[in-house]
């Protein structure tokens, strides 16, 4: 069942954080799922709902990397679609919200560190790969991507 109807907009911490901790850090305790930058006032947070639960969230923080040379992009993080609800356009849907957010603050393109699992779904979104993976304890492989807008 592709293209679920939810509900995708800004959402709050407190929206998101126990979807964070079921899919992205279960080995964290709930509080420990806040990132440090998720009230910095130019971060913001994209979710899906569905029913009323939040079913798919990212987060989205201004951050530049030396591993690209573009100027004025943002940094994707915390990007998760609950286990029950994957395939249904939900991440898609997430990215796209995201970007043209992005785009209404004059941000030139968006950067990732793509967990392995995930490299497909970047990639059919326009996200290009750069460099070797490298390892994140407790979590996994990851590989740097990023996408410019045009």
């Amino acid at each position: 069942m592709k293209n679920l109807k939810t509900e995708i907009r800004l959402a709050l911490v407190s929206e998101i954080q126990s979807l964070r901790k079921l899919v992205l850090w279960p080995h964290k305790s709930l509080n420990q799922c806040v990132l440090d930058s998720d009230n910095d006032l130019e971060t913001f947070h994209v979710a899906s709902f569905f029913q009323e639960q939040c079913v798919g969230t990212s987060t989205w923080q201004k951050e530049s990397t030396e591993k690209w040379n573009c100027k004025e992009v943002f940094r994707l993080r915390a990007m998760a679609v609950h286990l029950d609800y994957r395939r249904q356009g939900i991440g898609e849907e997430l990215i796209k919200f995201g970007i043209e957010h992005c785009k209404g603050k004059s941000i030139h393109g968006v950067w990732c560190d793509a967990r392995m699992s995930a490299l497909d779904f970047y990639k059919e979104l326009q996200f290009i790969e750069k460099g070797e993976m490298y390892f994140v304890p407790q979590i996994g492989w990851h590989k740097f991507m990023y996408r410019e807008f045009i």
